[in-house]
């Protein structure tokens, strides 16, 4: 079973299987709530790869191992479509 939890302090919602929601909950910052469509998005990030919890080194090392092109310069944000769009190449 999936749960939406979200983090207080960012107000950010996911949409994360049982195990992780149970690691995730032991958090002051982190609670179960309802999610809505409005946040497809983000469960589709959670589904395709995790970006939504992944650190900024992880993501370079992911772009490092697929052999996105100035990974070492990008953003978070940029990292994530730069994943995105080269796991939608494969």
């Amino acid at each position: 079973m999936s749960n939406w939890i979200r983090n207080t302090k960012s107000n950010k919602i996911w949409f994360v299987d049982e195990e992780q929601a149970e690691r995730w909950l032991k958090e002051d910052h982190i609670q179960l709530c309802s999610g809505d469509s409005s946040q497809v998005k983000k469960v589709e990030q959670v589904k395709k790869g995790n970006f939504a919890i992944k650190s900024l080194k992880a993501l370079q090392a992911e772009a490092r191992e697929i052999g996105v092109p100035n990974y070492s310069s990008m953003n978070k944000q940029q990292l994530e479509k730069a994943i995105g769009d080269a796991d939608g190449a494969e």
